[in-house]
């Protein structure tokens, strides 16, 4: 594992690897401790990306018994970057916290960043520490929990009947929607909801609705509320978890560089076919001028403010529509009541209307990290094959147990 990783890193530049060893009572042998690495492009691609990433631990199931960190980010088309990695003994204080500083310094830099993850007690500790470059108190990050891993452990605790009520509750984007899905639940259930209301909270009578909720965010999550989606890193990497570690290693390399290869490619496409946007993004636009087409629009103030109101229709037996919303295109990225544009930098299908109305270019409500351009720029760095084992350059450090037996020895207490 030692050479492989020294050797990716040398043929990729701007690559990062940082050791954790103990000593042992043998010559020029070390215990491993944990190894954390991050690919120069997927360092690069970054830059292009939201300020957001979500990180994630997963079990290894073959002979080695640990367990592999990760943080992605996300491109224009929500499609997940992978960032760093980390091969650990277990998820603990010091694992979580050696990881999460690595990628501060190697990867995220000083930029202020959205981190979404589960509620693991370490993570939590990384956002209240001093040291590490992510406490919230001081302003150095924003920190929110996967919605999915909330609902879990709603179901865990409460059952499956309930969780469709409170999937409705993190779906909301108007604080409006929210309310009236939280009293549904309320009415349901008084216990399930003081639960939903201490997530993320010591005191009851000081609900931290932001960390979990979306129409609570203002928007640092850029509208990504899970970890754990079908194109997760967790997924990505399942049946590397039953590989030796050496393996393991070459597959979160030949992975990313078939990630990169491939969203590259659709990427081109893109730009090939003059799409102002990213594909996915393009799509979702498109759908929301379909919708806007009946909207009912009236202007105010020379033209800068716009009510909207929306035809009443029926989706799955509910009433929906109906309702009026106020249209600011006087104001960066456009701001709407329906809290759309300013959660997620794309316009809604009320600004959209207002556009269409008003002859008003709708592409500059648009935020620039959605672009076929961004887009492109994201999966443009390239990766570098690192040859054959008898090319690499002698490795001259210590050697690492890293037998099945050994591998996790003498490790100190987390």
């Amino acid at each position: 594992m030692v050479p492989l990783l020294y050797a990716i890193c040398r043929a990729n530049p701007g690559s990062k690897l940082q050791w954790f060893i103990s000593e042992s009572s043998e010559p020029n042998v070390a215990l491993f401790r944990m190894v954390s690495w991050a690919f120069g492009p997927a360092i690069k691609a970054f830059a292009y990306c939201r300020p957001v990433i979500g990180i994630d631990g997963t079990h290894l199931s073959g002979r080695y018994k640990g367990k592999l960190l990760t943080a992605y980010g996300y491109d224009a088309d929500g499609h997940v970057v992978p960032l760093a990695f980390a091969l650990v003994h277990e998820e603990c204080n010091e694992t979580w916290g050696n990881f999460m500083k690595f990628v501060r310094t190697n990867v995220v830099g000083s930029r202020k960043v959205c981190v979404i993850s589960d509620r693991h007690a370490s993570i939590l500790r990384v956002f209240k520490e001093p040291d590490l470059g992510w406490n919230v108190d001081a302003s150095e990050a924003l920190h929110r929990y996967c919605s999915r891993h909330v609902v879990a452990n709603f179901q865990d605790k409460f059952g499956k009947s309930l969780v469709p009520m409170v999937r409705a509750i993190f779906r909301q984007n108007q604080p409006y929607k929210f309310n009236k899905a939280f009293e549904r639940l309320y009415n349901k259930n008084h216990e399930a909801c003081e639960w939903l209301m201490s997530v993320g909270s010591d005191d009851p009578q000081a609900p931290n609705l932001e960390i979990w909720s979306r129409a609570h965010d203002d928007g640092h999550r850029w509208g990504i509320m899970t970890t754990n989606g079908p194109e997760s890193l967790n997924n990505v990497f399942r049946e590397a978890r039953l590989l030796p570690v050496t393996a393991l290693v070459e597959v979160t390399f030949y992975k990313s560089v078939k990630f990169f290869a491939e969203r590259r490619k659709e990427a081109e496409k893109a730009i090939q076919s003059n799409l102002l946007n990213a594909p996915e993004v393009a799509q979702l636009l498109e759908k929301r001028r379909l919708k806007a087409n009946n909207h009912n629009v009236k202007s105010f103030r020379e033209q800068q403010k716009y009510e909207v109101l929306t035809p009443r229709r029926q989706d799955d037996g509910k009433k929906k529509g109906g309702r009026k919303h106020i249209v600011y295109i006087d104001r960066p990225g456009g701001v709407c009541t329906c809290v759309k544009p300013q959660l997620t930098g794309l316009p809604c299908s009320h600004i959209l209307a207002v556009c269409g109305k008003a002859g008003v270019d709708s592409n500059q409500f648009v935020h620039g990290f959605y672009s076929a351009h961004t887009l492109l720029q994201t999966w443009t760095p390239e990766f570098n094959g690192f040859g054959n084992p008898d090319e690499w350059p002698r490795h001259n450090g210590p050697e690492l147990e890293d037998t099945c037996c050994n591998m996790y020895a003498n490790l100190k207490t987390c």
